[in-house]
């Protein structure tokens, strides 16, 4: 009886997972995993007023506050010895707006003059917040915490809108002021994804505060995933088996992104278990199983949804989610809440048609949009995903996203041509531009207000495409009218060449008559010609017979002749045949040996592959050098990906991960530099700072050259003498950095906000420089001169070794040749996939230009012809930095996708050395100056090196203390070869079987960077 009531009761709660929403702060008896970290976040809260949750995507950064952090506040007895009123709301696209109207009901508590409440922005002072927040406790006694969540959102602002862009340095120093005002009862909480710190940086006070008290919050244990999973099933008095948490905790791994995953699978599975279970049984690996588990159960929901509308709804709903989700700067896909109202606009639908939709998406068990289902929607509702994993895993989404990213970019380039032609610096647009326009206006129909929300001039724009199909329709029509007036005048000529030809017929026909005459007479002069040739014959004839006798004789000589070197040949034939058949036997045993050389470098890169895999250190580092010995024995060549990746990780796995890091940076590496001349480097970044390094033994040593609070360095150059360094970022000047004295910096102040590349000309007499407003400039020390400006955003510059020319790499695919003699203009390349190009580099040579582009593809391109030589692929993310080695052997390109690629020149057709070390996008990437090491700057703040010498690797790891044995017996055939001669890995360790006998040499010379 009473296992019936526990039924019962089971099957009328409701789900305890939300799914892929954050939890509620009334669903804090249900959050588990994360109850040791709410005492450090109130510490911080306590002492600075102020704390900053900073976490990637997905690791539940609103859950942890809505029931780890603000329950605790909200309790009376809480740690704070206060009483705390929690204001909770997201910025969105006006934050001083949200924050006023968050605010609406503390307002009239704190009665505040009806003058203030009735504007649209309440709150857009620090007196009025201060005013606020002191009235508020004196009636209540509690004092206000603003809980801010999603604060990145208001970095989706374009950097050119002043008038957004004032908004939010209002609502930020409002924070940041209401937090130095100790005496103010009033708090803040913000949640951040940590991709968009590097956004703060534009503001150097918020940036002061989130360093003082950020807490990162951390990847949830797998103890705490356990928890997570089990804790809700048991408060809901349900059971769950073992064998589905050990299979979910698996599917999860050690990714962060996957925790909202988790919840709607989840949900998902809870839900099923619910409709088909018998009884008290637990929820199981079937019903986990039967919902697509965590691969594709999402998707699997998401379109199950979508497809349960008709024709007419998926249509209005493609609009809905393409207005509410946008692919953002550097391919980073946001949200965009948006209002029912606004919605209903830009899709051009009803707003009743927009409410059903939210509806059908935000149903109990779907919670895919916000707001909850508990919220009554009205036309001024904020409708939102509910979180961004949906946009990376909803595949139908995904390609939404694309569809509205392209469609954006053709506008905004309507748009722009649009601009220039009212200002008089373009034309009207012409065929297949025009036609490319026309289509996409027809395939998109854009409406006013979807036009409005990504370029303020719409209505120009439309008239603009409007009248250059007009004229082009007139042009047309002016062309076939000219067609026919040239077809009329053809047919007259005709007519006339046509008498011509019949009167030229007749003196044809007269010829022909006066040529049969001539023929008749040359017919008898020929008869008497042949009599006279008879005659001369047979006078000929005569002579012939003595002629013959006397060959006859000549004859008889030859055959003799002939005969004697039939003799000779036939000798030298037989030495031929025996020299051939030498050489087929010496040819036989090279091809033997080449055969069994090809196995060997078989079995040592399948060795060094394996030595990947294997997780026992000393077998790791065996595997690898022996892989190597294999392959450089059997003239395998100068390198290969597959032993060099094993070599690399084996001396990783021995020295640590630091022992090829250098760490002084607190914020992205942005520029490296190598000096010409001698073995010191130089790098800057996103904190300020800039440092040279010293690298000896092995070892980084770090001096800091200079820091400058808030700045943002971009690009540094150094003079071919190595006595100059210049550096360039977001600030309007130069930084010129004397290395021979300890002064500080000159600076050079420059007409542009910014910069994003820098060099020197060859004689280092002047500096070129490109800046954040598309123009190109130089300064010879005296004077700034403006090379090139462009309409078109450029990405990378890079000047040619002889100082002549400039190529300029733009968006859209365009890359162009600036004589900087004449400063003359020519277009060198446009990309067919017109993907923007990022990246451009010039070798040492000047006989190859490379050229990277947004979607990750390199192109080595002939810089006088603009042809395409070959096309390098691999890179899934944009392309942000190339480098050629001094010896133009090599190409390192350094990419947004987490990753460094080393290709040779010599032989493109081999794979690539791939270096993924790097927890996040790589910023740059330089060869130091003997070709020695590969340095790349990372946006996690570290500086790595890669030693590119596979010779002294090898060494590395046999002189290293741990590697203290060879190969056993059994281990050789298990690791190299059944069939192959046992040899001793490195001669200097001692044999590790008695039997063992050290045979290989180890005797190359020592190198170092220096």
């Amino acid at each position: 009886m009473q296992n019936a009531k526990n039924d019962k009761r089971i099957s009328e709660v409701k789900n305890p997972f939300p799914g892929l929403r954050p939890f509620r702060r009334d669903e804090n008896h249900l959050f588990f995993g994360r109850e040791s970290q709410v005492s450090e976040v109130l510490d911080k809260l306590i002492k600075n007023k102020f704390v900053g949750i900073v976490g990637n995507s997905g690791i539940g950064k609103s859950s942890f506050v809505n029931c780890g952090i603000l329950p605790k506040l909200e309790k009376d007895n809480n740690d704070t010895k206060d009483k705390w009123h929690v204001i909770n709301f997201r910025p969105g696209a006006g934050p001083l707006k949200q924050m006023s109207l968050a605010l609406k009901e503390e307002i009239q508590v704190a009665g505040l003059n009806s003058e203030i409440t009735s504007k649209e922005k309440a709150i857009d002072t620090l007196d009025k917040m201060s005013e606020l927040s002191q009235k508020y406790y004196s009636a209540t006694g509690k004092k206000l915490l603003i809980y801010i969540d999603q604060f990145e959102e208001i970095f989706r602002f374009p950097e050119g809108n002043e008038i957004e862009s004032d908004e939010i340095a209002t609502f930020i120093e409002i924070i940041i002021n209401s937090i130095k005002k100790v005496e103010d009862p009033i708090s803040f909480i913000i949640t951040i994804r940590s991709d968009f710190l590097g956004d703060c940086s534009r503001y150097p006070e918020l940036t002061k505060a989130i360093n003082n008290s950020q807490f990162l919050i951390p990847q949830m244990t797998r103890e705490e995933k356990r928890a997570a999973i089990a804790g809700p099933v048991e408060v809901m008095g349900a059971k769950i088996e073992e064998q589905l948490i050990e299979t979910i905790l698996k599917s999860i791994g050690d990714r962060h992104d996957q925790l909202p995953l988790m919840q709607h699978c989840l949900m998902r599975s809870w839900d099923y278990w619910q409709s088909v279970k018998v009884g008290n049984e637990m929820i199981s690996l079937s019903n986990y199983e039967a919902i697509g588990g965590m691969e594709k159960a999402l998707s699997v929901h998401a379109n199950e949804i979508f497809n349960e509308l008709d024709a007419d709804k998926k249509k209005i709903c493609e609009r809905l989610f393409k207005c509410i989700t946008e692919k953002g700067a550097e391919g980073r896909s946001v949200r965009r809440p948006t209002s029912i109202r606004e919605i209903a606009q830009i899709a051009d639908a009803d707003k009743s048609d927009i409410i059903v939709i939210v509806e059908h998406f935000r149903k109990p068990g779907r919670t895919l949009l916000t707001p909850s289902s508990d919220v009554i929607l009205t036309e001024e509702t904020i409708i939102d995903i509910s979180h961004e994993s949906f946009m990376r895993i909803w595949e139908v989404l995904t390609e939404w996203l694309e569809e509205e990213h392209e469609a954006i970019k053709e506008y905004l380039r309507i748009a722009e041509a649009a601009e220039m032609h009212q200002s008089g610096k373009g034309g009207l647009m012409k065929s297949p531009d025009l036609q490319m326009a026309l289509n996409w206006q027809q395939e998109n129909n854009p409406s006013k207000a979807w036009g409005i929300r990504h370029h303020k001039a719409y209505d120009r724009t439309m008239q603009y495409l409007a009248f250059s199909e007009k004229k082009f329709i007139q042009e047309q029509r002016l062309k076939e009218k000219l067609q026919k007036l040239r077809l009329a005048v053809f047919k007259t000529i005709a007519v006339v060449f046509g008498l011509g030809a019949i009167v030229a017929l007749a003196f044809f026909f007269y010829a022909q008559q006066q040529r049969k005459e001539a023929i008749k007479l040359q017919k008898v002069a020929t008869e008497q010609k042949e009599v006279a040739k008879e005659q001369a014959i047979k006078a000929e004839k005569s002579a012939e017979d003595a002629l013959k006798q006397k060959q006859k004789a000549l004859r008889s000589e030859q055959a003799a002749n002939e005969q004697r070197k039939e003799a000779i040949q036939q000798t030298e034939l037989a030495k031929k045949e025996r020299r051939f058949a030498m050489e087929q036997k010496d040819k036989a045993t090279e091809a033997q040996q080449k055969a069994l050389e090809l196995r060997l470098i078989s079995i040592a890169q399948s060795m060094a592959v394996k030595s990947l895999q294997e997780s026992d250190q000393i077998l790791k580092c065996l595997s690898a050098r022996q892989a190597y010995n294999i392959f450089s024995n059997n003239d395998g060549g100068e390198t290969d990906p597959d032993i060099f990746s094993a070599l690399y990780y084996a001396v990783k796995m021995l020295k640590g991960d630091d022992f090829n890091t250098a760490k002084a940076h607190f914020d992205n590496v942005r520029s490296i530099i190598a000096a010409k001349n001698s073995s010191f480097l130089y790098s800057a970044g996103s904190d300020g700072q800039i440092f040279k390094w010293t690298h000896q033994d092995e070892k980084f040593t770090n001096e800091l050259i200079d820091f400058e609070e808030g700045k943002v360095h971009k690009s540094m150059t150094i003079s071919d003498d190595s006595k100059l360094l210049v550096v360039g970022g977001n600030y309007p000047y130069l930084k010129l950095i004397n290395l021979n004295e300890n002064g500080k910096p000159e600076k050079i102040k420059i007409p542009t906000r910014g910069v994003q590349y820098l060099c020197f000309t060859p004689k280092g007499k002047e500096i070129i420089f490109l800046g954040s407003d598309n123009r190109i400039m130089k300064w010879n020390t005296t004077e700034l001169i403006e090379i090139a400006q462009s309409s078109v955003k450029i990405n990378s510059i890079d000047m040619d070794p002889q100082g002549r020319y400039l190529v300029v790499g733009q968006a859209e695919g365009k890359v162009f040749l600036i004589d900087l003699i004449n400063y003359e203009y020519k277009s060198l390349y446009e990309s067919d996939t017109k993907a923007d190009i990022t990246s451009v580099k010039f070798s040492d040579d000047g006989k190859i230009l490379a050229v990277g582009d947004m979607k990750g593809v390199v192109k080595l391109i002939n810089p006088k012809s603009g042809e395409v030589n070959i096309k390098l692929s691999g890179h899934t993310a944009m392309v942000n930095q190339i480098s050629f080695s001094h010896s133009g052997k090599k190409l390192a390109t350094a990419s947004f996708d987490h990753s460094v690629r080393i290709w040779t020149l010599d032989d493109l057709s081999k794979q690539p050395i791939i270096l993924n070390d790097h927890n996040d996008w790589v910023w740059s990437v330089e060869f130091s100056h003997n070709d020695k090491y590969l340095l790349a700057g990372c946006r996690d703040n570290l500086i790595r090196t890669w030693l590119l010498d596979i010779d002294k690797m090898a060494r590395m790891i046999c002189k290293d203390v741990k590697v203290n044995r060879n190969f056993t017996g059994k281990e050789w055939e298990d690791y190299v070869a059944v069939d192959l001669e046992y040899e001793c890995t490195c001669l200097k360790n001692k044999p590790g079987v008695s039997n063992v006998v050290e045979t290989v040499s180890d005797t190359l010379p020592s190198t170092s960077m220096n």
